[in-house]
């Protein structure tokens, strides 16, 4: 990457920019086996969860976010990033990212704000889990850990479990100008298991607790 003066993304990476995820995936050219929800719905650990990935893709690849707290009534979950990341200040178009994911972890966004010490282009990480009850949960900004990752704290929708492909919600978020994720000011790399946003879901004991079980047999299931 750094000997390319000129990266630049592909078409499919750019013109994401307007897709919904079902045609992203789609594009992407992902087995049918790893992105249907019916083969979600198939899998014993999760199909009455609270908790429950997009697809089979998601539950084979991309970690549960971690369960941090149950506090007041809260509880409070972190999702983390499952490959690495790298950066290149791109005079062009801001910046070129490379991840290495078949569905990969985010795309460009349409929309737009501004925070200190940030680059300036706005990304979208598709959320990889969601919480299968119906109310809303919020996603807010981690900060208790370092992230390079400074997101759009808000509530997102239900999810629609109908659909053969899971719509999920987009996070919108800009990647910070410092930190220790930057090489030197032009080039960073975002490790694995990094932090990319919290989320908080109203959730009472009875709830908490099939939340608590399900993370048991998850974590058993992973060991195997």
């Amino acid at each position: 990457m750094r000997g390319d003066r000129s990266p630049r993304a592909s078409d499919f990476w750019l013109n994401s920019i307007n897709m919904s995820f079902s045609e992203i995936v789609n594009g992407s050219n992902c087995r049918r086996l790893y992105v249907e929800y019916q083969y979600v719905l198939s899998n014993d650990i999760v199909k009455t969860s609270i908790l429950k990935p997009v697809n089979d893709y998601v539950y084979n690849l991309y970690p549960a976010p971690d369960l941090v707290e149950y506090k007041n009534g809260y509880a409070y979950l972190r999702q983390r990033t499952h490959a690495e990341i790298l950066i290149r200040k791109n005079y062009k178009d801001g910046l070129y990212f490379l991840d290495r994911p078949w569905i990969r972890q985010f795309y460009p966004s349409t929309e737009y704000f501004k925070l200190d010490d940030s680059f300036m282009v706005v990304h979208k990480a598709y959320c990889p889990w969601f919480i299968d009850l119906d109310r809303e949960f919020e996603v807010i900004q981690v900060v208790d850990e370092f992230t390079p990752f400074l997101i759009r704290s808000e509530k997102l929708n239900l999810v629609n479990t109908n659909a053969s492909i899971i719509e999920p919600n987009f996070v919108h978020f800009l990647i910070k100008k410092t930190g220790e994720h930057m090489i030197d000011p032009g080039h960073g790399k975002i490790s694995i298991g990094t932090p990319i946003y919290d989320i908080k879901i109203k959730l009472d004991r009875a709830e908490y607790d099939r939340l608590v079980d399900f993370y048991d047999r998850y974590q058993k299931d992973r060991i195997m």
